[in-house]
């Protein structure tokens, strides 16, 4: 009786075994293309020559899918020959060491 209540349970030891070890996970990520008009301002702080730590706050009237606020943080180099900005999430890409990776996050609202 023993051997028989062990090769009924085996399978399913063996299956939970299995999940266990090898567990499966999914992603999926959707992109959705839109265009809108953002207005809003910005702060800067120097860090170094020419570079700057950046800060975006801004709101949108026609954004689709209630996309109404972004905020911005981000790295920002500005050539001076030019006057134009080169701006990055990435700390090291402006030469900056130890600093954190900075981000873009749009803000949904409900409209009524």
């Amino acid at each position: 009786m023993f051997c028989l209540l062990a090769v009924r349970c085996t399978p399913i030891a063996l299956i939970l075994l299995g999940f266990a070890l090898h567990p499966k996970s999914a992603m999926a990520q959707t992109t959705y293309q839109f265009n809108a008009t953002y207005t809003g301002e910005n702060a800067a702080v120097p860090l170094m020559q020419n570079i700057s730590k950046v800060t975006i706050t801004s709101s949108s009237t026609d954004a689709p899918y209630g996309l109404t606020s972004l905020i911005n943080r981000s790295y920002a180099n500005i050539d001076p020959s030019t006057g134009s900005l080169s701006f990055g999430p990435d700390a090291a890409t402006f030469g900056l060491n130890n600093k954190p990776a900075r981000w873009r996050h749009f803000f949904w609202s409900r409209r009524r």
